[in-house]
Parts: structure tokens; C-alpha cells; sequence
């Protein structure tokens, strides 16, 4: 729209198009087409309304293609209005996004202050609401203040409210991500042979890449938020995140529902994080964060690793501490279902948390109204108020729980306040706070709702007393304050028991509902 090409001596500063449209093929931008090394200043530029059809690979609304081999600052960018390869894009169509289609970069660069105002984009394959394909390959790199409310279409993969894909290729950070957000009505991944999948929020696909993975997060992502409901016909979806590693959130937001087959959950979807050295300090971390969405699965048969949950779908060598979900889980044929994470692989962490949502399995086994299956997976401090159904491994807290050769798992000191848990097959195993034990996972201090009930295959079941046992320690709710201080729970600077009197349960002092 103003340049075909610009290099590592270009400036830009203060302009503004009315209007503009682009048809074309690879490195079409509504204002650079292609930057081959490096671009020193974007700043002040403004699209006011941009109309573009696009068939091939990296094409942006700004730029299509950019390669940052040399320092470059990118400041006050706005895309007031954009509509792209509506409503059919074209097969080749990828690597898209509101202001950068694909972006390499190999050396210090900073984008902020930037807006996608509003409209649609659409492509086949890596496509985000600011940028499609990030090429993550040096350890300074900064996104700070964007915001996007254009809605995003993709068919096949990594498609995201800010970011497509941010594939990272460093071994340490730093790389921020601040202050950015979505509010855009819809984040879709849809085909017909339902294979799409990696959908997120704020980024459909943000993990680490090339040989050999990180023992310390690369990425950092703060203060961030989407509202956008996530779609998909495949897997690999979360409000947030769609999958990722290597990456710190600290206090992110996804408040919209999500709907796909397998691996989903309110917050992030998937993880392939290593196992780290020091669980305490994993490579991925999701501290202070919230998911708000009722997640739905559409899968329609059962398959051998699953993972639905209100806050994670399947959290592999993760830390989830101070985090909540408040949506419910509906799940068909998706084993491990959980209010809070669906499936934890050996050795996720999961620390001063919480579920509020009902979680429905009408198909499936191992779900928990906290988490639905546990592999080494030490659970402390955490609560759940949802009602559970399942055909078996059905509890108020955890479906399953499993000590592995690679890490142990415990639930301790937790509080099942739900009041119904049911195992719908006859005979199925039903609990107030674990289904089922394996692998010498062990249960220390927990208790339950002296109110739930519990059924199996129709037929009522009768808790036995045990704090360290199955069924927990009976409870009254109208101590609950009083119950979580013995317990030892940390009532000055994580738990806010004053909430008790108006909600019924602690909410968090540094993670609040509001």
C-alpha cells in the first residue's frame, strides 16, 4: 500500500491511509510488503480501513513479510478496520495476520502500542489477529500494549486472537508479552474433516521449538486477556492458549467459552513442556491467572489420551498455583475431565486453586470436580464446589490419582465442597475426594462436604470417614473459616476468607473474581 520493499535503514514515521486494497500472492502488507533486514522505526502509522486478498503465504495488514536481522522499534500502529480473503481464503493462504503475516526475527526488536480496531480475517493455516507467524530466534524481544477486536478464521491450524504462532528458538529470554488483548467475538478453527485445531485467545500455538527444551521459561506473559469464545472442529484448544511451553503467564485472563474435541480446557489447551529439574521453578508456569468459560468437547468417540478441563485440558511438567476456573465442563466421550484441569502429567504442580464449575462426562471415566486425572501430580491447599458425574472414577476433588516412576502424586489438605458426585454405571467407583488410587499416591488431611451424596449405577453410597482416605474427613460448610485456618492454609497473603459470608468459599486475595 506504500511499499513494495524496505530494509534496515528505513524509517517510517506519521502516515496515515484512508483506505487500501492488495491482491496478491507472498509478502503482500497494506503498507510494506516486504522488510528484508530489519526496519529501525515504524511509528504513528494509521490504516483506516483495509480490504485485502490474499492467496498465498505472509501477508499482514501492515506488513507481509518481515525479517528482523537488525534492532527495530515498531510504535503506534493502528488498524482501525480489516477485512481479509472474506469469507473463502484461498488454499495456500497462511502465516497472516492483522499487522504482520510472518515475522523472523533475529534481533532486538520492540512492537507496542498497537491496534487492530475490528473486522475478520480469514486464511487457511497460521493466522492471528496481529500477527501470523513469529520466528522467535532472539532473546530481546518485546510486545507491549496491543490490543485486537478483529475476528479470526482459520481451517487448519495455530490460529490466535493476537498471535497465529510464536515459535521460539532461543534456550533463554527474555521474551514479554504485556498488556495485550483480545476482543474479538470469535477465534475459530473449523474444516470439514474436523483436523483443526490449535486455537487460542490470544495465541493458538506459543511454545518453544527447534532442539532440545528449556528447564526455565523463555517467555513471559503479563497482565494479558481475551474475551473471544474459541472454536474448533479438531483439538489443541484453550481460551488462552491453544498449546504451549516454555512460558510464564502471570496474571492472564480468558473469559470465553471454548468448544473442540480433545485436549481443551478454559485457559490453555495442551502443553509439551520437559521435565524439569526443579518442579518448583518449571519451564511452564501459569501463576495468578483465571479462565471463566464453560468448556464443551464435541468429540464422538472415546480416545486413549484425553483432557478436558475448566482451566487446562492436558498440563504436562507445569506449576498451576493461584488459579481459579469458575466455567462448567460438558464433556461426551472425553476421559479425564476435571473443573480445573482435565488431564497432569508427572509432575505438574497444582497449588492454592480452585473450581467452580459443574463437570458433566455423561461417556467417560476419571473426572474430578478439581482434576480429572492426576499422574505424579502433588495437589495442596486447593477446593472445588462443582457437582461431578461420570460413568466411574467419579469424585468431588480428583477422578484418578497416580503415583508414576516419574514423579509421586498427593492431595492434601483440600476441601471437596461440592454436594453430588455419581458414578452412572453399576457399580462404578464413586468418592467425595478421590476416585481412585494407584502407583502409592497418598492422601493427607482432606475433607469433604458433610452434604454430598454419592451414587453408583443409581444406588447410594456410603462415604467412610478417613481425612486420609477416599471420602475425606465430613465438614460442615458453615465452618468453613474456620476448618481452612486449622488446615493451615495461608489466610494473610493468599486466601481471602472474608468472601465465605457472601460466596460460601475463599476466593484469592492477589487473584480476584471482579
Amino acid at each position: 500500500g506504500l511499499l513494495n520493499q524496505a530494509g534496515a535503514s528505513t524509517v517510517v514515521r506519521n502516515v496515515s491511509i484512508d483506505a487500501v486494497e492488495v491482491t496478491g500472492y507472498q509478502n503482500q502488507g497494506g503498507v510494506i510488503g516486504l522488510v528484508s533486514a530489519g526496519l529501525s522505526v515504524l511509528d504513528g502509522v494509521t490504516v483506516l480501513d483495509g480490504t485485502f486478498r490474499f492467496f498465498d503465504t505472509a501477508c499482514g495488514g501492515m506488513i507481509g513479510r518481515f525479517n528482523g536481522s537488525s534492532p527495530s522499534t515498531f510504535t503506534n500502529l493502528t488498524m482501525s478496520q480489516i477485512q481479509s480473503n472474506q469469507p473463502n481464503p484461498a488454499s495456500g493462504a497462511a502465516h497472516h495476520g492483522g499487522l504482520i503475516g510472518y515475522s523472523t526475527l533475529t534481533a532486538a526488536t520492540s512492537i507496542g502500542n498497537a491496534v487492530v480496531g475490528g473486522g475478520s480475517l480469514y486464511a487457511n493455516n497460521r493466522l492471528g489477529g496481529a500477527f501470523g507467524t513469529v520466528e522467535a530466534r532472539s532473546n530481546n524481544l518485546s510486545f507491549l500494549n496491543i490490543s485486537c477486536g478483529a475476528d479470526v478464521f482459520g481451517r487448519v491450524a495455530s490460529m490466535g486472537g493476537v498471535f497465529g504462532a510464536m515459535q521460539m528458538f532461543v534456550a533463554a529470554g527474555p521474551i514479554t508479552v504485556d498488556n495485550c488483548h483480545c476482543t474479538a467475538a470469535t477465534v475459530s478453527a473449523i474444516n470439514a474433516s474436523g483436523t483443526a485445531g490449535v486455537a487460542g485467545g490470544i495465541a493458538g500455538h506459543l511454545a518453544v521449538a527447534g532442539a532440545g527444551l528449556p528447564s526455565v521459561p523463555v517467555a513471559f506473559v503479563r497482565d494479558c486477556s481475551t474475551s473471544a469464545e474459541v472454536t474448533s472442529s479438531g483439538q489443541e484448544c484453550g481460551g488462552f492458549v491453544g498449546r504451549t511451553s516454555g512460558t510464564q503467564y502471570l496474571r492472564c485472563r480468558a473469559t470465553g467459552n471454548v468448544t473442540c474435541q480433545r485436549w481443551l480446557g478454559g485457559f490453555h489447551g495442551n502443553t509439551d513442556a520437559p521435565v524439569p529439574a526443579d518442579p518448583a521453578n518449571p519451564s511452564l508456569q501459569f501463576i495468578l491467572c483465571q479462565a471463566r468459560g464453560n468448556v464443551t468437547s464435541t468429540a464422538t468417540a472415546p480416545t486413549s489420551t484425553d483432557g478436558t478441563g475448566g482451566f487446562g485440558g492436558n498440563s504436562a511438567n507445569a506449576l498451576i498455583d493461584r488459579c481459579f476456573a469458575t466455567g462448567a465442563v460438558n464433556v461426551n466421550f472425553e476421559s479425564e475431565s476435571g473443573g480445573l484441569v482435565g488431564l497432569c502429567q508427572t509432575p505438574t504442580t497444582i497449588i492454592d486453586s480452585y473450581a467452580i464449575g459443574s463437570v458433566i462426562a455423561t461417556n467417560n471415566s476419571q473426572v474430578g470436580a478439581l482434576l480429572g486425572h492426576g499422574r505424579g501430580t502433588p495437589i495442596a491447599r486447593c477446593y472445588a464446589t462443582g457437582n461431578v458425574q461420570g460413568t466411574t472414577q467419579v469424585a468431588g476433588l480428583v477422578g484418578h490419582l497416580e503415583t508414576t516412576a516419574a514423579g509421586a502424586a498427593s492431595l492434601s489438605v483440600s476441601v471437596a465442597l461440592g454436594t453430588s458426585a455419581v458414578a452412572s454405571s453399576a457399580g462404578g467407583v464413586v468418592h467425595r475426594v478421590c476416585g481412585t488410587l494407584t502407583g502409592g499416591a497418598t492422601l493427607n488431611q482432606n475433607l469433604a462436604n458433610q452434604a454430598m451424596t454419592l451414587l453408583s449405577g443409581g444406588s447410594p453410597v456410603i462415604p467412610e470417614e478417613d481425612p486420609n482416605g477416599l471420602d475425606g474427613q465430613s465438614m460442615d460448610p458453615a465452618n468453613l473459616a474456620a476448618t481452612l485456618v486449622s488446615l493451615g492454609w495461608n489466610t494473610t497473603t493468599v486466601w481471602d476468607l472474608s468472601s465465605i459470608a457472601t460466596l460460601g468459599r475463599p476466593t484469592l486475595m492477589s487473584n480476584p473474581e471482579t
